[in-house]
């Protein structure tokens, strides 16, 4: 894949790790949806999934096919992953399946799959990882998925450190962990190997914190999923370089619980900017 362009996308580009833009950049303009960038239409289409209305997420896909940008195929899952319903996941993988053997097009269904926290993306993760070709990008890659899914922490699952894994071999894996959460877990939204609830996951994220345990991809990919159900920009979870700020993690994550969100927030149920997803 290619990446960016245009100066005038970078201000975008933070999209691509979760759905804030810089202070000085946050407007409420929805109009690009039909007039500007492909940057500022997806930004547009995430400003209205903030209001709770999630009727243009279907736009997205078509604009990540007519691009090869690492960044805005990056922003543009997870406003689809995080913000629809699953049959609306489903209605963008059909798009993408036209490029499906293309190892980034792969990667990226992969990863929206993954971001869905839902239990019915295991089968078309499966079905992925039987087509990808390189062991250290989309084949681990939809391992990761799976994993995140199905796996409370890095097991026999997560990733294949650049080592080709047998296709039947992940299919054990993960068809029993599949079956035996769709028996306990409520509905269909999971996320390491549990039912998905926004309150337990910040719960685990503060104590990783407390422990200093912020290095691993699971925490990463818990922040996301929480920044998205919630609406609290973490941001600032990370420094200028990168690297996480213990301190300022706690403090978001304590302010959180200081707004008792068990009222708010129920197991089983996702939402984007504390605006409930129908399943």
């Amino acid at each position: 894949m290619t990446q960016e362009r245009f100066a005038s996308d970078q201000p975008f580009r933070p999209l691509a790790l979760g759905f804030f833009i810089e202070e000085n950049n946050e407007s409420t303009d929805t109009k690009p949806i039909v007039q500007g960038s492909d940057w500022q239409r997806i930004y547009a289409i995430n400003l209205l999934c903030r209001q709770g209305d999630f009727s243009k997420t279907h736009h997205v896909a078509p604009i990540l096919m007519r691009n090869t940008e690492s960044l805005i195929w990056s922003a543009g899952v997870n406003i689809i992953a995080s913000a629809s319903r699953w049959e609306d996941v489903q209605k963008a993988l059909n798009v993408f399946q036209e490029r499906i053997d293309t190892p980034w097009v792969r990667y990226n269904m992969s990863l929206l799959l993954g971001l869905s926290c839902d239990l019915r993306a295991v089968d078309p993760l499966l079905m992925i990882y039987g087509r990808c070709t390189d062991p250290e990008e989309d084949g681990d890659q939809t391992l990761r998925e799976l994993s995140y899914l199905l796996e409370a922490a890095n097991k026999e699952i997560f990733g294949g450190g650049g080592a080709e894994i047998e296709h039947q071999r992940i299919v054990n894996l993960a068809a029993p962990l599949r079956d035996a959460l769709s028996h306990s877990v409520q509905g269909t939204k999971v996320f390491e190997s549990e039912t998905f609830d926004v309150v337990r996951l910040a719960t685990r994220l503060l104590a990783q914190a407390e422990n200093g345990n912020l290095q691993s991809e699971r925490f990463y990919r818990g922040r996301l999923i929480f920044e998205a159900n919630t609406g609290v920009n973490c941001s600032s979870f990370f420094n200028e370089l990168g690297r996480p700020d213990r301190l300022s993690i706690m403090a978001i994550l304590e302010e959180f619980f200081d707004g008792n969100p068990r009222e708010k927030y129920k197991p089983g149920q996702r939402y984007f900017f504390g605006h409930p997803i129908l399943p």
